[in-house]
């Protein structure tokens, strides 16, 4: 994915360029492309990693309200822009899963109602059912023929969409959210009418009332508009050019090398305390 990811700050980069509307349009038709290529390695990769068996669930107790916010705030100008309403109903309720891992099965679920709802509203909320907590996803969209209710989970698998244009998606949501919903055992259904809308709904395990509560930590930061002393290191080359042409566009001072050594040399005559260092996670070598 490193090509794909220089190839997407060099875009960023661009976009900051005098050019021509045309020329804009060009840079945006490429962006695209590169989204969507992006979103197809994201989705292969999810895929390859949860059947291999390397994505490990991590449960601890957290509160539904906050992250149901969160990801229905991601999706609401998307919905407003079609027309249709998308209403997050207060949930009080305590459960114990992986947090991270829900939230991506929620936000599969959440952004497919909002791709193909064309009018009417969806509505996410949650129930209490005994020792579990019944999140789900109300759409007023095309529906499901039950004939085809099975099919959805399958990968590439896509109803609607013969000329496979990729800005309705991969066919691969609803197959990555098949497998963490197994992953964590929690039990995902679909209730469906052709012409009147979908229901998705995913069963959590409500955490004991004594259990502590993971809080979700925000993250905070001085204005990004400060001009900065940015160190990049990344032992690829296009991702130094590309982070170094993004964050000098944004008016930084940017240091890039291929290793700790060599920055270590870079810095070592600076007078400037360095304000941030951005850092691939495994270079090579030591």
């Amino acid at each position: 994915r490193q090509p794909v990811h220089a190839l997407g700050m060099f875009i960023g980069a661009l976009r900051g360029q005098a050019m021509s509307d045309d020329a804009r349009r060009l840079v945006e038709h490429i962006d695209g492309s590169v989204g969507a290529m992006d979103g197809l390695f994201a989705s292969l990769l999810d895929i390859s990693r949860l059947d291999a068996g390397v994505v490990q669930a991590h449960p601890v107790n957290f509160a539904l309200q906050p992250l149901l916010e969160r990801i229905c705030g991601d999706y609401i100008e998307e919905a407003r822009l079609k027309g249709i309403r998308l209403k997050q109903r207060s949930c009080s309720e305590t459960v114990e899963s992986d947090p991270v891992l829900v939230g991506r099965i929620l936000r599969n679920l959440i952004a497919n109602a909002a791709r193909y709802t064309d009018r009417g509203r969806i509505l996410v909320g949650c129930r209490r059912r005994g020792t579990r907590v019944r999140v789900e996803v109300w759409d007023t969209g095309r529906g499901i023929p039950p004939t085809e209710q099975g099919n959805v989970y399958r990968e590439f698998y896509q109803l609607g969409n013969p000329e496979r244009d990729r800005s309705k998606g991969l066919g691969l949501g609803l197959a990555i959210v098949k497998r963490l919903a197994q992953l964590l055992d929690c039990p995902l259904s679909l209730r469906s009418e052709p012409g009147k809308g979908s229901v998705f709904a995913l069963d959590l395990p409500r955490a004991a009332p004594t259990a502590p509560v993971v809080v979700p930590v925000t993250a905070t930061g001085s204005s990004a508009s400060a001009p900065r002393l940015i160190l990049v290191i990344d032992d690829e080359i296009a991702i130094q050019e590309a982070m170094r042409s993004l964050l000098t566009g944004w008016g930084h001072k940017v240091i890039a090398a291929g290793s700790y050594a060599e920055m270590e040399r870079q810095i070592a005559a600076l007078p400037l305390r360095p304000d941030l260092l951005i850092s691939d996670y495994r270079l090579r070598g030591e």
